[in-house]
């Protein structure tokens, strides 16, 4: 359901990240059915506990 999207060597990419850092997006389709799947506040749920998990792994001062 996912892709890598970057596969060359050490280059910068357009959002300044190093493109031997991997990433992901989704194959065409996927995202249209998943959006389609899941209600909004859902969707919206799901993006706060991921943001809250990074913060706390990564040490970072939390915005509550």
């Amino acid at each position: 359901m996912i892709r890598r999207t970057n596969t060359s060597g050490n280059n910068i990419s357009e959002n300044n990240t190093s493109d031997s850092e991997p990433q992901y997006d989704f194959i065409p389709g996927v995202r249209k059915l998943l959006n389609q799947a899941t209600r909004l506040g859902e969707t919206e749920n799901v993006l706060d506990k991921l943001s809250e998990y990074i913060v706390r792994e990564l040490g970072l001062p939390s915005s509550r």
